[in-house]
């Protein structure tokens, strides 16, 4: 699961997220404001640059375990 959330309104889900032990969540806060997410992105313009980079890893990961 990842949740990216720029808002103070998203606090809520990430902490409901990280309560979860049967996954691993990647709760991502935009901005520099304090959170309960462990990872950040300084500005909502690399959101887009980050998700490409995410799921291009993700991709090669999932083809390296059909091989």
């Amino acid at each position: 699961v990842v949740a990216i959330g720029d808002d103070s309104t998203d606090e809520d889900m990430f902490e409901a997220l990280l309560l979860h032990k049967d996954f691993k969540p990647y709760c991502i806060k935009v901005g520099r404001e304090a959170s309960h997410a462990p990872y950040s992105i300084a500005d909502q313009r690399d959101v887009n640059l980050f998700l490409r980079n995410f799921l291009s890893i993700m991709d090669d990961r999932h083809e390296a375990h059909l091989s």
